[in-house]
C-alpha cells in the first residue's frame, strides 16, 4: 500500500480496537456515538475510509488514518487532514474495495476489534459488498460489528 511523506499520527495506527467510518457516516451521530473513552483512549484508532476521512474529520474526533483512493471526497481541501495524520491512498483500479483494504490494514496489526460506522445505506449492491468484506474480516479479527443507521451488525 502506497504511502504519501506525512509524519506519523500522535495515535497509534497499531491499536486493538479500530473505527473504520465509511461514506454514509453522519458526523454528529459518529461523534456522539464514540463516547470519551474511545475519544480519549490511545487503543483506539479512528481510520477515515474513502469519503469517510471527509466525514471523521467534520465528526471533530482525532483521526489516525485516512485510506482509500479518495474518489468520493467531495472538498478536496479536506484531502490534507491534520499535518500529522498519515494518509494511504490508493490506485482507482483495484480488485478490491476500499473498505476491504482497510479491513487488510486492521488485520495485518491484529486488530481485536472493528467497528465498521457508516459503511451500510443507499445501495443494495454497496450493503452486499460490504457485508462479504466485514464477514471474510471477520474470520481474522476477533469482533468485527456495522454500525448503521438502522442498527449494528455483528460478524
Amino acid at each position: 500500500m502506497p504511502k504519501n511523506s506525512r509524519r506519523a499520527a500522535t495515535r497509534s495506527v497499531s491499536s486493538p480496537i479500530y473505527v473504520l467510518v465509511g461514506p454514509f457516516a453522519d458526523p454528529a451521530r459518529l461523534s456522539e456515538w464514540a463516547h470519551s473513552e474511545f475519544r480519549e483512549s490511545a487503543a483506539v484508532a479512528f481510520i477515515g475510509v474513502d469519503r469517510g476521512f471527509e466525514n471523521l474529520l467534520e465528526s471533530g474526533l482525532p483521526p489516525t488514518l485516512g485510506i482509500g483512493d479518495m474518489d468520493g471526497i467531495l472538498d478536496p481541501a479536506k484531502l490534507k487532514g491534520p499535518d500529522d495524520v498519515p494518509m494511504i491512498i490508493l490506485k482507482r483500479e483495484k480488485e478490491r474495495s476500499d473498505l476491504a483494504i482497510a479491513l487488510e490494514f486492521c488485520v495485518e496489526r491484529r486488530a481485536q476489534f472493528v467497528y465498521a460506522f457508516g459503511f451500510q445505506g443507499h445501495r443494495a449492491d454497496h450493503d452486499y459488498a460490504v457485508h462479504l468484506d466485514l464477514s471474510e474480516a471477520s474470520r481474522k479479527i476477533g469482533r468485527v460489528v456495522s454500525v448503521g443507521e438502522k442498527g449494528a451488525t455483528f460478524y
